[in-house]
């Protein structure tokens, strides 16, 4: 839990950039700062590093042509970092643009928010109002924040289970069965429960 808050407080002067189009020899200061400025209204926006994440593609799915990498863009100027993604999420809305602007979240916290986001959907289907919030999913009649009804064990939870004989003797008990195995393209999948 501190490593992940350690890991989201040195990522948050971070916003990455989703679908900007890429190209040979691209200057990311000026086209991001660029974007920013003409599509935004937000001037003088500096970057102490900014670059695209993984390795260039040369073709995509099918044939068809390759997705541009994200950008990582780390401001000098946090205190523009929240205008930044207000006023990129209303020009997405107005305009169907393909370029997103989003924060930077650990993966464990990233993996958190996207079931929170499922959830959200299903009770927006319900006519529930909720909004998701850092890493909590927040009812809007009632501000109660909703809670997991089954907990998934934390790294350091099953380590400490492990090393304690009586749990281990327990967990011994347990019977494992274990479905047919097969193959679909390179993925070999095994069903346990």
């Amino acid at each position: 839990k501190h490593i992940t808050d350690l890991r989201t407080r040195s990522m948050h002067p971070n916003i990455l950039i989703h679908g900007m189009e890429e190209n040979d020899g691209e200057d990311l200061h000026k086209a991001v700062s660029d974007h920013i400025k003409t599509n935004f209204g937000i001037d003088d926006i500096q970057f102490s590093t900014i670059h695209r994440n993984g390795t260039k593609q040369t073709k995509g799915k099918g044939g068809a042509p390759p997705k541009p990498r994200f950008i990582v863009a780390r401001l000098k100027d946090i205190s523009k970092k929240d205008d930044i993604l207000k006023a990129a999420a209303e020009y997405g809305k107005a305009t169907d643009s393909a370029v997103r602007f989003t924060n930077q979240f650990p993966e464990d916290l990233r993996d958190k928010r996207q079931r929170l986001f499922h959830l959200r959907a299903e009770y927006k289907d319900k006519e529930i109002d909720c909004q998701v919030k850092h890493d909590k999913l927040i009812f809007a009649d009632s501000h109660a924040v909703y809670r997991e009804k089954v907990s998934i064990p934390k790294a350091h939870e099953i380590l400490s289970a492990a090393s304690n004989k009586a749990t281990e003797e327990r967990l011994k008990k347990i019977n494992l069965v274990e479905g047919d195995k097969f193959q679909e393209r390179k993925n070999k999948i095994i069903s346990k429960a």
